[in-house]
Formats: C-alpha cells, structure tokens, sequence
C-alpha cells in the first residue's frame, strides 16, 4: 500500500498550447498538499518546448518542492504524474542507460534526450538523501465514473506495483485534475490577452551535470526505496 495520508503528495503536469506561428506553448507545473490542504503551487510558461521536456520540468519542479518539504518535516514525500515516458526514465529506464564519454546518458538508440535536466533532477535526489516514491497515474478521467475510477486504480496497480484504495485514488485523480486544469488555464490566458512574451517565457537551460555510477546507485535507493528501504513506504 502506499504511504498518502502520512505524506507530502506533489503532482505535477505540462499542458501544451499550440501558437499562430506555429511554435509551442508549454506550461510546466505542480501542486504540493498534505491532507486535503494545498501547501504550494507554481507554474512555468516556456516557449518553443517539448512536451516531454516540460513533463520533465513539471517533475523537476515538483521534487524541488519536495526536497523543501523533506528537510522541514518527517513525512513521505510522492511525486505523481501522468507522463509515463518520464516517470519509465527517471524510475526504470535510467538504471539501464550506459555513461559514455563526455559524460553521455546512452541507451539503445543512442544519445538520451533531455538527458541535462535528467540528470539535474538525480543530482538533486542524491543530494538531498531524501527517499522518494514516483508514480504514474492515468489522466483526464473521471472518479466518480465506477468504470473509470476503476481503470485508473487497476492501471495504477500494473505501473506502480502498489495497489490503492478507493478513496485515495479519487483523491489522486482529483489533485491530478486539479495541476491538469492549473497548467491548461494559464497557458490559455496568456495567448488570449495577450501576455505572452517569447523572450520573457523562455526554455530554461540545463548545464550538462556530470554523474557517475555510484551518484546512479545511491540514486536508485533514494527513489525506488530497495532492500533495506523497501519497509519505510509500507502502510498508508
């Protein structure tokens, strides 16, 4: 079972907003609670983005929260998101990614894409010696639909090996609509009136942070909670 209601929950989203020029809006963000009660939300616009880099971003965002949050109390930090190629890179795929030379992230086809902010985002778990849970969630349903209340838990089930109850995952699936709606609603409104500005909601930049196996191992413990920290996330 997972730990939630003893926990600091963050989800995270990016809506893309398609633009006249035929760029991309992409706004990145996340929303922290405990109990019922929203402890932080913020939001990034970015211009010309990807929607996997600002998946990623939203993430980024969201563990820097948690981080936050970790050093200021006890609970269990879980970050939630519905963008499965990023939770599959950062909980699965990266334990089977080679380091090259130049400090390269490989895998089978070759160069790892968004690999900076990848990399960003283990070195601030590592750094922080916090232990983490990431989750995927399927998106844009509805909890009070019995057959997809029940779709989204038997999916979470699958991805996560953790099974969930009723109650937390209308809970989730609420917070998961809740960022869903946060991200869509400002990107919307900054193209509607006007206020958006290319060189103000800039890409950020990533320096190319070199790691090592051993920053990849204790990274591994940290987020995938094994052997000895397998019992902390064990209860609910």
């Amino acid at each position: 079972m997972i730990s939630f209601y003893n926990a600091i929950n963050c989800f995270t989203d990016c809506s893309i907003i398609k633009l006249k020029n035929g760029k991309k809006l992409a706004v990145a963000g996340y929303i922290s609670m405990y109990r019922g009660e929203i402890l932080s939300a913020e939001y990034k616009p970015m211009y010309d983005c990807t929607n996997n880099f600002g998946e990623l971003y939203g993430i980024y965002m969201g563990i820097s929260n948690l981080v936050k949050w970790g050093r200021d109390s006890d609970k269990f930090l879980n970050l939630f998101s519905d963008s499965l190629i990023s939770v599959n890179s950062l909980r699965d795929w990266i334990f089977k990614w080679r380091i090259e030379t130049h400090n390269d992230l490989i895998n089978k086809t070759g160069r790892v894409a968004n690999q900076e902010i990848i990399k960003a985002i283990v070195c601030m778990v590592e750094r922080s010696g916090y232990h983490m849970q990431l989750f995927h969630l399927l998106s844009h349903l509805n909890s009070s639909v019995p057959e997809q209340l029940w779709q989204v838990k038997n999916r979470f089930a699958e991805l996560n090996n953790t099974i969930l109850t009723d109650d937390i995952t209308r809970e989730i699936m609420y917070y998961n609509s809740e960022v869903d709606h946060m991200t869509r609603d400002i990107g919307k409104r900054l193209v509607k009136d006007n206020m958006f500005d290319p060189y103000t909601y800039y890409k950020p930049y990533f320096i190319n942070r070199v790691i090592t196996d051993g920053s990849i191992r204790n990274y591994r413990k940290l987020i995938r909670g094994e052997k000895e920290y397998g019992k902390i996330y064990s209860g609910n």
